[in-house]
């Protein structure tokens, strides 16, 4: 929004001086209506009232975060990459009405905005918000369990019954994963290596974070481990069963696939690791 102020000068002159106190929230609004409306596919007339619906939804959610996060970003909205990033968000929202799929984009799209033009953060931000679509809900619990096998993890665990809620994803027999960790490559989220020292956490680290859930006092071995697991915490047993898994200690984590995983992470168990402050850990 520009604003024009006049300034008497000698001889009847006058001068004019714009002063650019940022857009509005109204303004915001119509350009990120605008984005969407000027780009999407012509549809029928009912398909086009359900999706315009969702993106007003989903507009109003982006620019209430953004406020509430840091309402400077808003003035972002005029930068062409970020509409462009705005418009695949949208553009996803308005084909599936997703609510998990609006909530975790968004927070994609604001982490994005908080972080710097062309830095490495940003770049990898704008391509996970075009590959988070391609995962399920599944899938995505799945590579954010792989950061328990991460460093990160010895920073905070979450409550027992939001880790319990991520090992829901896990099958019966984690066997049967082999083809999703084939997708998961193939988007491009995690790497197949020939060692396995990129499994930065040995299994006595992890029969610690086991231990902070159980109580008990001896996990010494392995077994001990898993005959307790089985027999009181079926959901933790699964996800030691899938920590067991020889995939594990050979895939290691695009940033993509980091900052998908991580995401999802401080999403759904409220323990909260800023994507760019981990980004400096690992790859910068």
């Amino acid at each position: 929004m520009e604003n024009r102020i006049e300034q008497k000068a000698g001889n009847s002159s006058t001068n004019l001086q714009v002063v650019n106190f940022g857009i509005s929230y109204t303004d915001a609004q119509e350009i990120a209506l605008n984005v969407f409306k000027d780009n999407f596919l012509k549809l029928s007339k009912e398909a086009e009232n359900t999706a315009v619906k969702r993106i007003e939804e989903l507009v109003n959610d982006f620019l209430n975060n953004l406020y509430e996060t840091n309402k400077e970003l808003i003035n972002k909205l005029q930068e062409p990459a970020v509409q462009y990033s705005l418009y695949n968000v949208q553009r996803e929202y308005a084909k599936t009405g997703d609510k998990e799929l609006k909530v975790q984009s968004l927070y994609l799209l604001v982490e994005r905005l908080n972080s710097e033009e062309r830095s490495l953060t940003q770049i990898v931000l704008d391509e996970a918000i075009e590959i988070l679509p391609k995962l399920s809900k599944k899938q995505l619990n799945l590579i954010s369990l792989l950061l328990i096998t991460q460093p990160l993890f010895h920073y905070g665990c979450p409550p027992l019954d939001k880790l319990k809620k991520l090992c829901s994803c896990l099958p019966n027999s984690v066997y049967h994963l082999h083809s999703t960790f084939d997708y998961l490559q193939s988007l491009g989220c995690l790497l197949s290596v020939e060692v396995e020292t990129y499994n930065s956490y040995s299994f006595k680290q992890i029969e610690k974070v086991l231990k902070i859930y159980s109580m008990e006092n001896d996990f010494s071995l392995v077994e001990n481990i898993e005959n307790f697991l089985y027999e009181n915490q079926p959901e933790l047993f699964r996800l030691y069963s899938f920590w067991k898994l020889n995939e594990n200690k050979k895939i290691k984590f695009t940033p993509v696939g980091f900052a998908i995983a991580l995401a999802n992470w401080n999403i759904q168990t409220d323990v909260y690791y800023p994507i760019e402050q981990f980004f400096r850990l690992y790859y910068l």
